[in-house]
């Protein structure tokens, strides 16, 4: 069960640009929203980011 939910509209879906703690930059991306602290996610293949980032990115913007 999920620990607490966030609506996702008005944040911004990021790539990493840089390492860290050892993993590398490419399994990374971030949710980011001004005046809040950024969430950082990690996943276990580049193909996994690209898809999260784009549902995530999808599942940002009202239509």
């Amino acid at each position: 069960a999920a620990l607490r939910s966030i609506p996702l509209l008005g944040y911004q879906i990021e790539s990493f640009s840089e390492t860290l703690e050892n993993v590398d930059a490419s399994l990374l991306f971030q949710l980011t929203h001004p005046g809040q602290a950024p969430i950082i996610f990690h996943a276990d293949t580049l193909g996994a980011t690209e898809r999260w980032i784009a549902a995530l990115k999808e599942a940002s913007v009202l239509e």
